[in-house]
């Protein structure tokens, strides 16, 4: 703070002189990089949070640089559960649940009412998810049960991976990546509902019904891990505004913590089945986002939808929150072989999507010219 007070008696030298050399092709990115410390204070239109205030000249904010690591920090956290189960396979159950809605409650304090009211009227969008979550998906995921010959319960864990709501990690990722997170949320809380009655119909039709669902039990897990959550963190948001827009920059690293300790525990406690069959499932699983990725980015840009919906419903269609569908299957499923495609799918699929958020992130939202006509004509 004392070096920056310090600087500032020569900082209006240094900007004439920089004004009068900056016109010199040479000199211009000399000019622009002598005031190092000067922040940007600009918004930008495709990011919140920690990207509110960029740095364009000294680098990146610490919580921006922990953000931009996160395909790092899922890698560490699955290499933890694999080299060390023994340390976190221990942890009981209700805590993968309260890790599940600590995720929520953070991304639920980035939205307004006023946000989702926005969201839940795109109707196009909506379709196109719910198409894709329980069409899309789950016949992909059909037909490679099929391919790979997979064991009943192992078709049971593949399908649900594609079924399930694109939960948590889907959401903070739509958040990084600059997509829109009310959008996602809405998503979110479509799929969700739409899995109580959607999880046991296409378990009868597409699996024959292998193993029975809760359907009571799968309602109420997604109102306390996914809409309580979210719900209270809006209402905070609502009520205590400027309190909200204080902690709101460290809300990705509350995301990316909460989600860390997810991966942790869901590999820990799948560590031995992993090790006999993470090199045999990996193929369909990731083959099953990878489809449920391109489906969910390039149909809405063949029909002309933003960039920001086309990331949001990407990330939604492809990540289908392995750690919810860890969550509903250890809960809700006997079979402990159940588990392991969605423990497959945290320790490949998380990493690979977080360096896709990281990607989508750095580069700038194009929108639709649709505005341009409605103002000539």
């Amino acid at each position: 703070m004392m070096a920056s007070l310090l600087f500032l008696p020569s900082a209006h030298r240094v900007w004439r002189r920089s004004s009068r050399t900056a016109k010199s092709p040479m000199n211009r990115s000399a000019a622009f990089a002598i005031p190092a410390t000067r922040l940007s204070v600009e918004r930008r239109a495709n990011t919140r949070g920690a990207d509110r205030f960029s740095m364009k000249s000294s680098g990146l904010s610490p919580v921006q640089l922990f953000t931009n690591l996160f395909p790092l920090w899922s890698l560490g956290s699955s290499a933890l559960g694999v080299l060390f189960p023994a340390a976190f396979i221990g942890v009981k159950d209700i805590y993968l649940t309260l890790g599940l809605s600590a995720l929520m409650l953070s991304m639920g304090l980035t939205l307004s009412f006023e946000d989702l009211g926005r969201a839940s009227g795109k109707w196009r969008e909506l379709c196109l998810c719910f198409i894709g979550c329980y069409m899309f998906m789950p016949a992909t995921a059909l037909i490679l049960t099929q391919l790979f010959t997979l064991s009943r319960e192992f078709q049971v864990g593949l399908i649900l991976l594609g079924i399930v709501s694109g939960g948590q990690a889907s959401n903070l990722c739509t958040y990084i990546a600059g997509g829109d997170t009310a959008l996602s949320v809405a998503m979110t809380t479509l799929t969700t509902f739409s899995a109580t009655f959607m999880l046991p119909t296409l378990s009868k039709f597409l699996i024959g019904q292998i193993i029975p669902i809760d359907v009571i039990g799968v309602a109420k897990s997604a109102g306390q891990v996914v809409l309580f959550p979210i719900f209270l963190g809006v209402g905070f948001n609502a009520f205590f505004p400027q309190t909200s827009k204080r902690i709101e920059p460290a809300l990705p690293v509350a995301g990316i913590l909460a989600t860390c300790f997810l991966i942790i525990v869901s590999i820990a406690k799948t560590s031995a089945a992993l090790k006999s069959y993470f090199l045999f499932l990996l193929a369909p699983v990731v083959i099953l986002h990878l489809c449920g990725g391109l489906f969910g980015y390039l149909l809405p840009k063949s029909l002309s939808m933003g960039d920001k919906e086309s990331r949001t419903l990407a990330i939604e269609t492809a990540f289908k929150s392995p750690a919810l569908s860890f969550v509903l299957a250890t809960k809700h499923f006997q079979e402990f072989a159940v588990r392991v495609p969605s423990a497959v799918s945290i320790v490949a699929l998380a990493p690979l999507v977080a360096m896709l958020a990281v990607y989508l992130r750095s580069k700038p939202v194009v929108e639709p010219s649709s505005p341009v006509p409605s103002e000539n004509g």
